[in-house]
């Protein structure tokens, strides 16, 4: 039986809710105080990449071939090495290309 090569889903476990056409236009269209944090949870949206893994992304996880864009990396909740194509969408909250060794995402945190 092919199904039983599946994992069945958990019981009492919640789908996880994910942003409506709407919800994602007006967060774009909103004003915020913290343009890096709208940035990043833009690209967050766009791609699926979890905060773990959007905080240590740097200029040298991102791959141009021909005229596509790719996002390389190793998930840092699972280890497993990612290779995933870029929309447009998410390309423009990268911005502009920096050295390598830059965070995409800069956050200063001050209490």
């Amino acid at each position: 039986d092919v199904t039983l090569r599946f994992k069945m889903p958990k019981r009492g476990q919640e789908a996880p809710r994910y942003l409506t056409n709407e919800e994602l236009k007006k967060l774009k269209n909103s004003d915020c105080t913290l343009p890096e944090i709208k940035r990043a949870a833009m690209f967050s949206y766009a791609t699926g990449l979890r905060v773990s893994d959007l905080l240590n992304l740097s200029f040298k996880d991102i791959v141009k071939v021909d005229d596509d864009y790719y996002i390389k990396f190793k998930s840092k909740k699972t280890g497993v090495n990612q290779f995933n194509a870029l929309s447009d969408f998410a390309i423009e909250q990268i911005g502009e290309i920096g050295n390598p060794t830059d965070k995409i995402f800069k956050f200063n945190y001050s209490h």
